[in-house]
């Protein structure tokens, strides 16, 4: 029989102290250690189950918050996407409006629909339906992009078509070129130096000599001189198709290939050439083609 093996443990409390002496057996040595041991992995463990509960607590609480600010955000992202569905309702409403002032065909000239069309089957008739949870997002910005990019298309052809308008308005001769009294209309009428009856293609407006005449429409001077019947004579260009000629004046205050506004004095009232009286003899011809000067007048007469 193998015989104990003993250790001996000595305890030194200061200089002056006595000492102390413990012996303990090897195996009671090993059993202690051991021991100690495990009361050291069973605190550390206690200690990281500790710690780690507090984490998990902690990443519990912020996926929590993050999941309520993500809900949030969704429901403000599903209603700003409802937003912009309703501004584009209103847009495409405005945009028919303004093609119907502008004197356009709604389906015909501006067309509708983009290039390509709607794709995964998403038909012009979805376009104004209401989000579902968020779960149709991705096919609603789909929507709301063909969408803008189709009204942005037709607010450019309306800006065309209204510059094109504009530019025809201000083509057009609206004003009377004079203020005096209509005395000869456009028509029939009997020829007041030899009789009978003969076509008058003009208009003409007695004032006194001297008036101004103006231009009733932008343009370009093409003739200012004389011409037998007509005497002093101005004729003007507009564009699209609009002239207007001008006879019997006085004088003339504006030079050929010059450019005229409206409203701008050209010259003043005569009787020169074939004529009774002083007035003016007021043409208006569309394509070439004489046209009646009243038609156009709108602010006398």
């Amino acid at each position: 029989m193998q015989t104990p093996k003993y250790h001996t443990v000595i305890f030194v409390p200061h200089a002056r102290a006595r000492f102390r002496k413990f012996r303990i057996s090897d195996r009671a040595l090993r059993v202690t250690v051991v021991a100690v041991a495990l009361s050291l992995l069973l605190s550390l463990s206690s200690t990281l189950s500790f710690f780690s509960g507090i984490r998990s607590s902690s990443e519990s609480a912020r996926l929590k918050e993050e999941n309520l600010r993500l809900k949030d955000a969704n429901v403000r992202f599903s209603s700003s996407i409802d937003t912009l569905r309703q501004r584009l309702d209103a847009f495409e409403v405005k945009t028919h409006r303004l093609a119907i002032l502008a004197g356009m065909s709604d389906t015909k000239e501006l067309g509708r629909g983009g290039t390509g069309g709607p794709q995964d089957g998403l038909a012009p008739a979805a376009w104004s339906y209401q989000l579902n949870g968020g779960g149709e997002t991705p096919a609603a910005l789909r929507v709301i992009s063909l969408r803008s990019v189709e009204v942005s298309r037709r607010l450019d052809i309306l800006e065309g078509r209204f510059r094109q308008r504009q530019t025809l308005l201000a083509s057009t001769p609206t004003i009377a070129p004079v203020v005096g009294i209509p005395t000869n209309g456009f028509g029939n009428r009997t020829d007041p130096f030899e009789g009978g009856n003969e076509f008058h293609k003009a208009l003409d407006i007695s004032a006194a000599p001297g008036t101004p005449v103006v231009s009733p429409a932008g343009g370009v001077v093409t003739r200012a001189g004389w011409q037998n019947g007509y005497g002093r004579v101005i004729e003007i260009s507009h564009g699209y198709g609009y002239s207007t000629l001008y006879g019997h004046l006085e004088s003339i205050d504006v030079a050929e290939g010059s450019h005229v506004d409206r409203g701008q004095m050209i010259g003043r009232v005569g009787s020169t050439g074939r004529s009774t009286g002083p007035h003016l003899h007021y043409e208006v011809l569309v394509d070439g083609v004489n046209d009646n000067p009243l038609k156009y007048i709108l602010n006398a007469y």
